[in-house]
């Protein structure tokens, strides 16, 4: 199999190369595909299990500028951050998501399916009520889902589009993944596609992000002009990973 450029950070080999690469390797191989923010790479630095649900992932992008930039100043090397909103610039107009049935998406809620559902329509996707699943909330320490995965293994989709938050959603697509080797085992594994409400961007289920805004880094200002309440508050606590990165770099935390 094709190796991927890649740089480990906190025990993590996470991705460096261009975005249209990323796109067209993760849609070939399958496989579950991370995307963490600053908070889930904190987390990562914190929680065994998550760690090791992240460390199971075919393919993690940098998606924090915050943590490129201070990667940049600690050890002189540059990293080609991937957002999820990038990534999913370049994976929507791919023809093979014209293929009934060929996308799966996992919800958060029906109104977050209803917009998401018209959006992906009017980009000529099939999207029908089948082809998406309600998640509930699942509880942090088993995140879960019989029903869900045994709806894919029956679908068999080529690429599982998961809309949920970060610290939950990768441990849910690395539960995916483990069934579904498990029933098939030597079988290509569908996409599982850990973009969080990056759709959203693009749907306007969430406050839209200029593309000049995500390439400069400024999403999470976007967003916390948007609604200071909520995002002020997550942006913030984010900073403590400029500490984890200074003091363990590229060696996994505690280990």
């Amino acid at each position: 199999m094709e190796s991927l450029p890649t740089v480990r950070i906190l025990g993590l080999p996470l991705y460096n190369g261009p975005a249209p690469h990323a796109v067209d390797w993760i849609m070939e191989h399958g496989g579950l595909m991370t995307v963490p923010s600053a908070p889930c790479m904190i987390l990562a630095s914190r929680n065994p299990a998550f760690f090791d649900a992240m460390a199971s992932s075919r393919l993690i992008l940098p998606d924090s500028g915050y943590m490129t930039l201070i990667w940049r100043l600690r050890r002189g090397e540059r990293i080609n951050r991937v957002s999820g909103y990038e990534f999913l610039e370049y994976f929507l107009p791919h023809a093979e998501l014209r293929e009934p049935g060929a996308l799966f998406r996992i919800e958060p809620g029906e109104p977050d399916a209803a917009i998401h559902t018209a959006f992906l329509r009017d980009q000529g996707i099939p999207a029908t009520q089948d082809d998406h699943y309600l998640a509930p909330m699942y509880p942090r320490d088993k995140v879960e889902d019989p029903a869900l995965l045994e709806r894919i293994l029956e679908r068999r989709p080529k690429y599982v589009l998961i809309n949920l938050g970060g610290g939950v959603q990768e441990f849910l697509g690395a539960y995916l993944q483990r069934g579904w080797q498990a029933r098939y085992p030597g079988e290509r594994v569908p996409s599982l596609l850990c973009t969080g409400g990056a759709i959203g961007f693009f749907s306007a289920s969430q406050v839209r992000i200029p593309r000049w805004a995500d390439r400069l880094f400024l999403g999470w200002l976007v967003r916390t002009l948007s609604d200071p309440k909520r995002f002020g508050p997550r942006f913030a606590r984010s900073f403590v990973l400029g500490t984890i990165l200074l003091r363990w770099g590229a060696r996994r935390p505690h280990s």
